[in-house]
């Protein structure tokens, strides 16, 4: 059961169409993390974060998408931010590279799926109230990093 179940979520990790991410998504815990994410039909994006202090940082510029990644290039400070587009069912999520570990093991202590909008990695607005079973689509290299005794 354990391996078709990576077998299936390894094969689920492949090129997404610009419709699939679209969207807004968040991340934040309600406290001094809330970013917020606009990726627009128009290949343009919005970012901004907000804290109990205000507003720390905003951004703007192009998304483009390469395979199973989704490549921001913000105009406004002249730098780019990577992310693995990883679906989980109905669901979208955007993992930076780095995070990639930290998200599957995070799915073993229960900290995804999430129900409500508050989390540590960006989802697409709304897809907390989508249920999801089994392991999220995560590409080959960190399957090994998935809880083993997915439902």
């Amino acid at each position: 059961m354990f391996a078709a179940a990576l077998l299936l979520a390894s094969l689920l990790a492949s090129p997404v169409e610009p419709s699939t991410v679209e969207g807004y998504y968040f991340r934040g815990d309600g406290l001094g993390v809330n970013q917020a994410l606009d990726l627009y039909a128009n290949h343009r994006f919005g970012f901004l974060w907000r804290g109990c202090l205000g507003v720390y940082g905003r951004g703007s510029g192009t998304w483009s998408l390469s395979g199973d990644r989704l490549v921001l290039k913000d105009e406004s400070r002249d730098e780019s931010g990577d992310y693995r587009v990883v679906r989980w069912g109905p669901r979208v999520y955007l993992i930076p590279e780095e995070s990639m570990i930290r998200f599957c093991e995070g799915i073993g202590k229960g900290g995804e799926p999430r129900a409500d909008a508050f989390g540590m990695f960006y989802l697409r607005h709304g897809d907390w109230e989508k249920p999801v079973s089994g392991l999220p689509a995560v590409p080959a290299e960190f399957v090994r990093y998935l809880p083993k005794d997915a439902k």
